[in-house]
């Protein structure tokens, strides 16, 4: 400001604050390229460095890998325990995959319980790069998989401190979230009405699912034995190894509950591996001690057959237990051909390979095609117990058992009847020229301790 002679007297200014409107701004750029609940970078970010890494990649010559991540049964967490709890985990998870990544990687959340991550060459050869070599990308999907044997921790019951009107809303909206999954399951274009079932029976599973991972950690979990008994003499002649998890709390859990949840968690790749172990040993140990069993008989699951390196995995467990591996016999459903014909030929060939004999268990259940059985590396047929509890009263279940004994002598097959329960049912196998059972009219299966004593004091020989 001047006076009339045009002298400065002094200034006048004029501000506004803006910090508000800054942060506003910031926030809503944040939010535009952002995960609010994660705050990982959005598919939008994720795209805009995937294309910036590509053009790069194609200057310098360097390469690199995008891998895709989510998380198996996630939406049981959210229809039992609740969306906030299923937003705990989603943080939790997001931090152990961001505990995983370099510097210059990228990680996004793109929605539900999928992640991105972006593994970039970046120069190519600095320390830790994971792209420098076209097989360095799968060490890190090794890794990741790892850091998922330790729990999410968390409050499992879900209690915070809010309000009961807010408590409801989130109990009415996960409600319902499980009667739509259910209207979908039943076909979708209809509608269903909640029950507490629905909800309990996810509970339920995911009960089991926690329960299980903490026997298999704390010892929980044991094989059990049951008696092939040659059904002539009543002599033992063999053994099946069977899981059984004796639960603290709840006590002898039926596998019909527990073995599905392991099948659909990948858990039954190490529970196996445990009854395999176990069964082995004990073969040996028995053996040694003087008694003649011809066979311990092991189940597999087709996971196993798939996924597992079962040749490996019994190679180097008969060489620990020091057990000759024609007294080891696998076992495996039809379902298990027909799901994979030519990748279960080809993994129990091997196995047969060393000597390993095979058995298809419950067999006349899978309604497999009897022109492949001849091509199947198969020795022994299990009839499924559902055909021998009701003969020889039932005429058609008489004429199944009859056929496939008939089968099997014709193959050069063994046969064991499983389920045998009582003495007619035993006569009538005898009569029909079938070798082996096992069933309860022998024993139930038993902890090892108890097997020995059954070896030791057999049950008494069958009537004439």
């Amino acid at each position: 400001m001047r006076d009339p002679e045009g002298v400065l007297t002094n200034y006048v200014a004029v501000f506004a604050d803006i910090t508000e409107v800054k942060r506003s701004q910031e926030e809503l750029d944040f939010l535009a390229n952002h995960d609010p609940l994660t705050e990982l970078p959005n598919r939008r970010l994720f795209n805009d460095r995937l294309i910036h890494a590509l053009e790069q990649g194609e200057r310098e010559g360097e390469k690199l890998a995008v891998l895709f991540v989510d998380l198996d049964d996630f939406k049981n967490v959210n229809d039992s325990l609740g969306h906030p709890t299923g937003d705990q985990l989603l943080r939790a998870v997001a931090e152990r995959l961001r505990g995983r990544m370099r510097a210059g990687d990228t990680l996004a959340r793109i929605g539900g319980d999928e992640f991105l991550v972006l593994l970039d060459g970046g120069g190519g050869r600095r320390r830790g790069c994971h792209c420098h070599r076209p097989e360095a990308p799968g060490c890190l999907p090794r890794t990741v998989p790892g850091g998922w044997s330790r729990p999410v921790a968390g409050d499992q019951h879900g209690h915070q401190p809010v309000s009961r009107g807010r408590r409801d809303a989130e109990t009415l909206i996960k409600n319902a979230d499980a009667a739509v999954f259910r209207a979908k399951e039943g076909g979708r274009n209809q509608y269903q009405f909640y029950t507490a079932e629905l909800t309990a029976n996810v509970s339920e599973r995911l009960e089991l699912e926690w329960g299980l991972r903490r026997a298999l950690a704390d010892d929980e979990l044991e094989v059990h034995f049951q008696p092939q008994v040659e059904l002539a003499s009543g002599r033992i002649v063999g053994a099946e190894a069977l899981l059984r998890w004796h639960h603290p709390e709840q006590g002898l859990i039926s596998p019909a509950r527990f073995i599905p949840v392991a099948e659909d968690t990948g858990m039954n790749l190490p529970i196996g591996e445990l009854v395999l172990d176990t069964a082995c040993r004990r073969s040996r140990e028995w053996r040694d001690a003087g008694f003649a069993l011809e066979r311990m008989a092991v189940k597999v699951s087709a996971v196993q057959v798939q996924r597992q390196d079962l040749g490996g995995l019994l190679s180097r467990i008969v060489g620990e237990t020091g057990l000759d591996p024609a007294g080891l016999e696998v076992e495996v459903t039809e379902a298990t051909f027909l799901r994979e014909t030519k990748r279960a030929i080809e993994v129990l060939g091997g196995l047969r390979a060393r000597e390993v004999e095979i058995a298809i268990d419950d067999f006349g259940t899978g309604f497999s095609s009897l022109g492949s059985l001849k091509e199947l590396p198969v020795d022994t047929l299990k009839i499924d117990k559902s055909f021998v509890s009701d003969v020889p009263a039932d005429p058609n279940d008489a004429a199944i058992v009859r056929t496939i004994i008939a089968m099997g002598r014709s193959l050069g097959l063994q046969v064991v009847a499983e389920g045998v329960e009582t003495e007619e049912q035993a006569e009538f196998l005898r009569a029909e020229g079938c070798r082996l059972g096992q069933g309860f009219l022998y024993s139930s299966p038993v902890p090892a301790e108890e097997f020995r004593r059954l070896l030791v004091s057999p049950p008494p020989a069958p009537r004439s």
